[in-house]
């Protein structure tokens, strides 16, 4: 699968109904996500992991798979209603994750996920840009993906 497509991908699913329901709901917003995008990108006949160990470390990567012939190694935060309160906690746990995708296999590509829907993020996104200025954003109908890929 290429990078293009699997962005396509992740996009269909943040512009459809469920997600945009569960975006607005009490729990399992994230997980529902990462599932979805397992469930798609496997459906496309691409090889995909989900919570594989980090070699070396007992931490665990959300996804795993082929991107542009070159293993891909994907963190993912998903900024939910009922976080909005705990915003800095929030992007303390992303920059965790950014931290993490330190130890994926050399030669992996890593790619850092940040979605965050617009009707509840709009601190969110100024403090994203205050952190990490040189992040790439996708803005959707009702979500901003957020983006760090590392070489």
């Amino acid at each position: 699968m290429t990078y293009d497509k699997f962005l396509l991908v992740l996009k269909e699913i943040l512009e459809s109904r469920e997600a945009q329901a569960l975006a607005l709901s009490k729990g399992g917003w994230e997980g529902w996500l990462q599932c979805e995008l397992w469930n798609r990108v496997s459906d496309s006949g691409i090889t995909i992991e989900r919570e594989l160990k980090y070699p070396g470390f007992n931490t665990y990567c959300d996804l795993i798979c082929s991107l542009d012939k070159r293993e891909c190694w994907i963190e993912l935060k998903a900024f939910g209603y009922l976080r909005e309160v705990d915003i800095n906690t929030f992007l303390d746990s992303f920059a965790n994750d950014v931290l993490k995708l330190d130890a994926a296999p050399k030669g992996a590509a890593k790619l850092a996920l940040l979605v965050i829907p617009r009707n509840i993020g709009e601190k969110a996104t100024l403090k994203i840009y205050n952190r990490w200025p040189a992040i790439q954003v996708f803005t959707l109908d009702v979500m901003d993906l957020f983006l760090l890929k590392f070489e």
